[in-house]
């Protein structure tokens, strides 16, 4: 048994943004379990999935893991940038 297929689609390494929170959108193989950052996320029934991840300002590392049924894992790790700034209190 080969470890899951794993591609994530959207942000791309080393992106930036000026949101609060970024998509994380991917692919991997059917009935595979997906985590992003520990979380887990839904995996639709061709193995897509996709969750928002809030995200601090500054440089934020994602780490996306899938396991398939045989328990083998394969794992994508990235950063994503937030230049987000929050409004004063007026």
């Amino acid at each position: 048994a080969a470890e899951p297929k794993l591609i994530v689609l959207e942000p791309q390494n080393g992106a930036v943004t000026e949101e609060q929170e970024v998509l994380v959108r991917g692919k991997t193989d059917k009935g595979a379990r997906v985590t992003l950052n520990g979380q887990g996320v839904f995996v639709d029934d061709e193995g897509g999935f996709s969750d928002r991840l809030v995200i601090r300002t500054g440089i934020n590392t994602i780490v996306v893991r899938t396991v398939n049924r045989f328990e083998k894992e394969k794992s994508v790790t990235f950063s994503v940038e937030s230049r987000f700034v929050p409004a004063l209190p007026e």
